[in-house]
């Protein structure tokens, strides 16, 4: 038989279709998921659907992890001068931003928490809590990295992880470097939001316990980026 298909140029969150459909197969999926801002497009979405109907994806996992970037030296550029001129005016902004990169396993230095997990559907405009985060091997700690995994289907999965290397990597929120061992820990806390502008807009913390020593806790804001007038009180550098 002969196969239709109609394709339709549509502001999705007011699209009406003639008919429900069984299947919705999307790929709104930024940076760590959140960052193609499509979580309000996907929750209007379900009403596409009918009585039975599935998505690819189904649902998505977020993953945090502790990790050593010995190679990454972006914070390190605005701590130096460079021809006589002094950057360290950035530094507060450097700090107060993620960073989308590429780890190799090798580097990460801790157990993968489960941040969050959701229907595709369910996609909420925020996410986060305070987790534990633990290390296992004496190093240093650069920052903590996040990624999904988006399950395709009951037995397919697409990780965005370490362990693979896709266009999207993973996203980095930057600490003060610390030396950890086995018996330090990390309350650390992350919160993922997004704004009525449909920006999304991250605020990440943490205290130290166990034999850490120094400072005991650092904040960062990525809304000081966006024309906040003062760093956050008691960050890290």
């Amino acid at each position: 038989g002969c196969t239709s298909i109609e394709f339709l140029q549509h502001d999705a969150r007011v699209l009406r279709l003639s008919e429900p459909v069984d299947w919705l197969i999307t790929e709104c999926m930024g940076n760590f998921f959140v960052t193609d801002e499509m979580q309000p497009v996907l929750r209007d979405a379900k009403r596409f659907l009918g009585a039975g109907g599935r998505t690819i994806p189904q649902s998505i996992r977020l993953y945090i992890a502790p990790v050593w970037l010995p190679l990454w030296n972006e914070l390190d550029f605005w701590r130096e001068p460079i021809g006589g001129l002094d950057y360290r005016g950035a530094l507060d902004f450097a700090t107060n931003r993620s960073y989308v990169l590429h780890v190799e396993p090798e580097f990460v230095i801790g157990k993968a928490v489960l941040m969050d997990q959701f229907p595709l559907l369910e996609s909420p405009d925020r996410v986060g809590g305070h987790y534990t985060l633990s290390f296992g091997t004496s190093t240093r700690c650069d920052g903590v990295i996040g990624w999904f995994d988006a399950q395709l289907t009951d037995t397919i999965v697409l990780t965005t992880g370490p362990s693979q290397r896709t266009h999207w990597g993973q996203m980095l929120f930057p600490i003060d470097p610390r030396r950890v061992t086995p018996a330090t820990s990390l309350r650390f806390e992350l919160e993922l939001a997004l704004d009525p502008e449909y920006q999304w807009t991250f605020r990440w913390s943490g205290e130290w316990g166990g034999d850490a020593s120094g400072t005991p806790r650092f904040e960062h804001d990525s809304r000081w980026r966006f024309g906040r007038p003062d760093p956050p009180s008691g960050h890290s550098n």
